[in-house]
């Protein structure tokens, strides 16, 4: 729900979903690093297109599939590989 309410309410829209936080993680790194499966699907559904938000690296050049899988998420890995961009 906050993650719609900024969505629709950022003055960039959609391209807030791929913005970085200090860190580098885009809110993909932070769903999947926390399991948020729901999330991850919101993004992939509003994001500007799939390859805009998966498979995009943090300052320490780890993906979203490397965070779940170092957190123990199987159902975002699941998520991730069934719906990353073809040849990712």
């Amino acid at each position: 729900a906050v993650l719609r309410y900024i969505v629709e309410h950022a003055p960039s829209g959609t391209a807030v979903l791929e913005k970085k936080t200090k860190n580098g993680d885009t809110a993909m790194h932070l769903a999947a690093m926390n399991g948020h499966v729901a999330v991850l699907q919101y993004i992939v559904e509003h994001a500007p297109s799939r390859a805009a938000v998966l498979e995009k690296e943090d300052e320490n050049g780890a993906t979203e599939v490397h965070l779940a899988a170092q957190h123990g998420h199987v159902a975002v890995l699941q998520y991730i590989v069934e719906h990353a961009p073809s040849g990712a």
